[in-house]
């Protein structure tokens, strides 16, 4: 709900299991923009995925209104490329960039072309 396909995505779709879709390039993105929230009212974002093939790094990215997302407002974690679905938690309270609102969250599964992958949700907790 609210995320689609940004860039390097093909096939992307909703599905029972979760969105499915499978990378195209080294940076495949997806993105959404939702009403500003406070920073500070959320600790981590979980994402919980099932990836295939050889992944590299899954990245999380973050904006406030009138702002865009960059290296500075990120997180990355190892991608398990294991078929299984997975937990993956991305601190965001430990960094300096989360602060004030936010209202844009793009996540980058994978950091590789030809990866499966299914996104069963994606929390702010």
């Amino acid at each position: 709900r609210g995320w689609h396909a940004m860039m390097g995505i093909a096939g992307f779709a909703g599905t029972a299991s979760g969105l499915a879709f499978k990378t195209d390039t080294r940076d495949p993105a997806i993105a959404a923009y939702f009403a500003p929230v406070e920073a500070k009212n959320f600790k981590e974002v979980v994402v919980r995925m099932k990836v295939e093939g050889t992944a590299g790094n899954c990245q999380l990215f973050w904006a406030g209104p009138g702002g865009r997302p960059s290296e500075a407002t990120s997180i990355s974690l190892p991608a398990i490329a294991d078929g299984v679905v997975h937990e993956y938690r991305f601190p965001v309270a430990s960094r300096a960039s989360w602060r004030a609102r936010v209202n844009h969250l793009r996540f980058d599964p994978a950091s590789a072309p030809g990866i499966k992958v299914v996104i069963e949700s994606i929390l702010m907790k």
